[in-house]
């Protein structure tokens, strides 16, 4: 018994495609290659040889690549999650120079569907590729209000605050703007786990303004250890900040910082059952960590 598997394709399709072989092989590139192009397209919008030939036939044939931007449009609203699609954007934008209604396209996009994938990796490639940086914060900041638990949003707002601690001489304000941020975030939802992450990563962005920023954020994070006694995250961004302290202290601060580790992992394994093992595991860890020291 054979285990092939087979497809079973249109007669339309097999035609469509056949011609497309065909046009491929020989090299032609012509209008009437466009058609075919378009044609394979709309019956398979995935379809990325179509999309690649049509590209390097309106390249070949002098073609302007925002006449194309506008013309695969309703295509890609219809089916925003189209990598090829995005792709083929891309590269046409690539090859005009920019895009005057791109950014206005992904919010369209991200009005059907807040989350896509494709819709934030084309804004941040965009914007990072022509340097158009005005406004973005305040943009991703009006979508984190209308969603507080959008995870895509938060961490393009971290992408964000990437490139502007890098372009700042001393991010040091950033950091403790951000830190704010993150936790006004957090008393709004405290079961959201995505401003803790992002809370972090503002930490932990900064080797020179480290522990500074730990001494923030943990008195911060204990206030809402005791507002949400069964909440973990709190918890969880304490254990996190406090071994990053713990790499860049002395041994006696060490000492103290994993001892607490410890006992908030098991208080964890009480809180957090569907990680319960993984607490254990920590706890344990950390008490192998103050062992390790006192032996010394």
């Amino acid at each position: 018994v054979s285990t092939q598997s087979t497809w079973e394709y249109s007669d339309r399709f097999r035609e469509t495609m056949d011609y497309l072989r065909a046009a491929i092989n020989s090299g032609e590139k012509s209008e009437r290659v466009l058609d075919l192009c378009a044609e394979a397209v709309r019956q398979n919008p995935a379809n990325y040889v179509a999309w690649w030939y049509r590209r390097q036939t309106l390249l070949e044939l002098g073609k302007d690549p925002l006449a194309e931007l506008n013309w695969m449009l309703k295509d890609l609203l219809d089916t925003p999650k189209n990598y090829q699609m995005w792709h083929h954007r891309r590269e046409l934008i690539m090859k005009s120079g920019s895009s005057n209604q791109e950014k206005d396209i992904i919010d369209k996009v991200l009005e059907m569907d807040s989350k896509n994938y494709h819709a934030w990796c084309h804004r941040r490639w965009f914007v990072q590729t022509f340097k158009c940086w005005e406004n973005e914060l305040e943009w991703v900041d009006k979508l984190i209000k209308h969603d507080i638990r959008n995870n895509s949003a938060w961490n393009y707002r971290f992408f964000l605050f990437e490139v502007f601690v890098i372009q700042s001489k001393d991010p040091w304000d950033s950091v403790q703007s951000e830190i704010k941020y993150a936790y006004d975030a957090i008393t709004k939802a405290p079961h959201n786990e995505s401003p803790y992450s992002y809370l972090i990563g503002v930490v932990c962005s900064s080797d020179a303004h480290l522990v500074n920023a730990i001494n923030i954020a943990l008195p911060l994070m204990s206030v809402l250890v005791q507002s949400n006694p069964n909440c973990p995250f709190p918890l969880t961004t304490i254990i996190h900040l406090q071994d990053k302290w713990a790499k860049k202290s002395s041994k006696d601060k060490q000492l103290d910082l994993w001892n607490s580790n410890s006992e908030l992992s098991a208080k964890l394994s009480s809180i957090d059952k569907i990680r319960v093992k993984y607490w254990s595991y920590l706890e344990a860890h950390y008490r192998s960590c103050s062992s390790s020291i006192i032996k010394d």
